[in-house]
This record gives structure tokens, C-alpha cells and sequence, in this order.
């Protein structure tokens, strides 16, 4: 009945463990993504830099951590924006993206 209720306690601990890591490591994907909008909103239209990867220092706290952009062109005057943040856990990807759309008058 010990052994029982032991194991029970520690197949629970682990599972919270397993939950508050991958918590922390989506928090911290999500202020990377954030940080960068915020910047491409701060530098504007004009500035928006052509597709590809960006460097963090918080990238070194996700395992095998990768960040970059992606700019489409909607029409004259509207580029879609996209910031991903991908990161494994253990054999699976795991990703955020934030998405916005901005207008050489502002975003939208």
C-alpha cells in the first residue's frame, strides 16, 4: 500500500515538473515573439526587415531555440508580419507565432 501511494506522489511530481518546464519554455518563446514585434512596430513600415532568422539572448534557454520573421505583401500599402519562435521538447517541435498586419499609415 506504501509503495503504492509513493508512486502515485512521484508520477505526479513528474508531471508537474514535465508541465511547469513546458509552461516556462512557452513564456519565454512568448516574450522573444513579443520583444520582436514590438520592435518591427517601433521601427515601422519602411524598416521592416526581408524574411529570415533574428537573434536573442533568451534563445539559449530553449532547446535547439530558433527565431525568425516572415513578411508577405498583401497589396501596395500592407505587409503581414509574422514572428516564430520554435523550440523541442525531447523528439517534438514546439512553436509560437504572433501575426499582425501593418500599413505604411500604421498597424493595424
Amino acid at each position: 500500500m506504501i509503495v503504492g501511494v509513493v508512486i502515485v506522489i512521484f508520477s505526479t511530481s513528474s508531471s508537474t515538473f514535465i508541465l511547469t518546464r513546458d509552461a516556462k519554455q512557452q513564456d519565454i518563446a512568448m516574450h522573444i515573439a513579443n520583444s520582436k514585434m514590438a520592435q518591427l512596430r517601433e521601427n515601422g513600415y519602411a524598416a521592416l526587415p526581408v524574411d529570415g532568422p533574428f537573434a536573442d539572448p533568451l534563445l539559449s534557454t530553449l532547446p535547439l531555440g530558433s527565431a525568425s520573421t516572415s513578411i508577405s505583401v498583401l497589396n501596395a500599402k500592407t505587409k503581414r508580419v509574422d514572428v516564430i519562435v520554435g523550440w523541442k521538447r525531447g523528439a517534438m517541435p514546439r512553436s509560437v507565432t504572433l501575426t499582425t498586419l501593418m500599413t505604411e499609415t500604421g498597424g493595424l
